[in-house]
């Protein structure tokens, strides 16, 4: 009876409309193309933030680079990701 249950059950799914399940494009993605990711956020974040540095805004991969090898190892982040702009 479990059996008969079961397959007329699956019959069922078969024949109905697809199921709205999105996909999350990050799962999978390789891991470069996450590297890529988090190294655009964080490059965004530093130039959009207006305490950062002008030559940090102005280029801010290098930093973004560093920031994430340092959060990837746990070592202490890049100057260039804590040193503000002074405030006149």
């Amino acid at each position: 009876m479990k059996h008969l249950l079961l397959s007329a059950l699956l019959a069922c799914m078969a024949c109905g409309p697809p199921s709205h399940v999105q996909i999350n494009p990050y799962a999978f993605s390789s891991p470069a193309q996450n590297t890529t990711a988090w190294v655009s956020l964080i490059a965004d974040a530093l130039q959009l933030n207006p305490y950062t540095d002008p030559a940090t805004r102005a280029d801010p991969y290098p930093c973004a680079r560093a920031t994430y090898a340092a959060q990837q190892q746990n070592t202490p982040l890049p100057r260039c990701y804590y040193v503000p702009m002074s405030l006149r």
